[in-house]
């Protein structure tokens, strides 16, 4: 009779085996501290206690010869004498140990955010502190928490910084237009929240509104048109000054250095026995057409 482990510990399962060299094969009956116990040739007792512990028997039978031989084996267990036992206790350490946070990462506009320059992150990196703030930190801003098995990104916040308005620019630059022509004078000065915007003409308060239209344009209409630009929350404003000149729409005129406008016309006449009667150029100052009797020659 053998056992795959002679150490008997009690909470431990164990296997006895018997074997017997017999022809036909032996027929196994245990016994247990001279009880009539199972048959087999295995004997298997789950979770051993000390109401285990006594002497083992396996007895071989031949049925044909009618021989039978047996062996025995003692199982001892450790009688514990029974006691109190103690209470355990329990010791660590560090008694106040700090919250371990995963790895934190800000993003601007979904771009990753590196300290350095006016940004700033403290030491945990769980506040990021921005100095000098201009509008170019304006966008949405991101913290992420990431370890080794996940990561989770918080839901953006939008930051709006408030600035403006920068000097106005107003469109077309062109200073002068034509009479009878249409016209629409446009301002834009870059600003957050939007700029309001007001137009003055020659000093006088004119609409408020960013775009001026014009839809006929005449000569009592020039003057300076001056754009004045305003925030609502920084209290800031800014003016931007265009004059603008009306041209009477004469396709032979040109400007000159000195103002005034020179224009060159053939003009045919009746045949006269001489010639031909021909224009000679004259000046023609804004508002008023000069002529001289002096400038048609007859050749």
């Amino acid at each position: 009779m053998t056992s795959p482990d002679p150490d008997f510990v009690i909470g431990s399962n164990l296997t006895l085996i018997c074997l017997a060299d017999s022809q036909p094969p032996a027929q196994y009956t245990w016994i247990i501290s001279g009880v009539p116990g199972p048959k087999g040739q295995t004997l298997f007792i789950p979770s051993l206690s000390r109401a285990h512990s006594g002497i083992y028997t396996c007895k071989a039978s031949n049925s044909i010869s009618g021989l039978h031989s047996s062996d025995s084996t003692l199982l001892p267990l450790p009688n514990f004498p029974t006691e109190t036992l103690l209470q355990p206790n329990v010791s660590a350490n560090n008694l106040a140990p700090e919250e371990h946070w995963p790895s934190l990462r800000w993003y601007v506009n979904g771009q990753s955010i590196f300290p350095g320059g006016h940004m700033e992150l403290s030491s945990d990196h769980r506040m990021l502190t921005l100095h000098n703030i201009s509008r170019n930190d304006t966008g949405h801003y991101q913290c992420e928490s990431r370890n080794s098995a996940a990561s989770s990104i918080s839901d953006p916040v939008l930051v709006k910084v408030i600035y403006g308005p920068d000097l106005p620019v107003v469109n077309p630059p062109d200073p002068e237009v034509r009479a009878g022509a249409a016209l629409t004078l446009s301002c834009f000065a870059d600003s957050n929240p939007p700029a309001q915007y007001r137009w003055e003409v020659d000093g006088k308060p004119g609409p408020a509104t960013q775009h001026l239209v014009i839809a006929e344009v005449s000569l009592d209409q020039e003057g300076r048109y001056t754009c004045k630009a305003s925030n609502s929350i920084t209290h800031l404003s800014s003016r931007h000054l265009t004059e603008r000149e009306v041209l009477w729409l004469c396709p032979f005129c040109r400007r000159t250095s000195q103002g005034s406008m020179r224009f060159s016309l053939p003009l045919k006449v009746p045949q006269l026995a001489s010639g031909v009667a021909e224009l000679e150029p004259i000046s023609v100052w804004p508002r008023a057409w000069v002529l001289t009797s002096s400038a048609l020659r007859i050749p």
